[in-house]
């Protein structure tokens, strides 16, 4: 195997607040420098957490800010929550995760334990719905959002006592 094959390539994406200061980092695997993407979600989540970890970590990758770290089902389920200080990492749920019991189950528990949970892509009536008792932060694509509901989700979500944040504002 080359020394390129074993190269780590993590993206950083800027999580910004009202003032436009950087809150956080969104952290995204990728397989080769120029990757724009990743086609297995399940082993980019594993991918990023163990080159994180084993790399450079988080707060060399983040700055000192808020790291957020999308989840798959796999990685979710295997209960990786002693790997994060839960004032620093923030566990997302993607939009296409099915919100089963034991998904439930899991995220009532990191809850429990000081974990926070951002439901990633939400909308009203999504299946993460289910876990907004468990929520944290709730991103809303903007994109996919209609306009005229952008507002109303927004305002039900802050009253409900989670951090909206808007995604691909582009």
């Amino acid at each position: 195997m080359s020394a390129a094959a074993d190269l780590t390539h993590i993206a950083r994406q800027p999580i910004l607040d009202a003032r436009g200061q950087v809150y956080g980092y969104e952290l995204l695997f990728r397989a080769s420098r120029d990757a724009t993407s990743f086609v297995e979600p399940g082993n980019a989540s594993a991918r990023l957490i163990s080159d994180a970890v084993s790399g450079p970590g988080f707060d060399a990758l983040s700055d000192g800010k808020r790291v957020f770290l999308n989840m798959s089902a796999d990685v979710l389920l295997s209960d990786v929550s002693g790997l994060f200080d839960p004032e620093r990492v923030v566990l997302e749920i993607p939009s296409d995760l099915v919100v089963g019991d034991e998904i439930a189950a899991m995220c009532a528990k990191l809850h429990q334990h000081g974990h926070a949970l951002a439901l990633d892509g939400f909308s009203a009536g999504a299946p993460a719905a289910a876990l907004l008792a468990h929520a944290r932060f709730a991103k809303v694509d903007v994109l996919d959002t209609p306009l005229e509901d952008v507002a109303a989700l927004a305002a039900d979500l802050l009253a409900r006592g989670l951090t909206v944040i808007a995604e691909r504002v582009e």
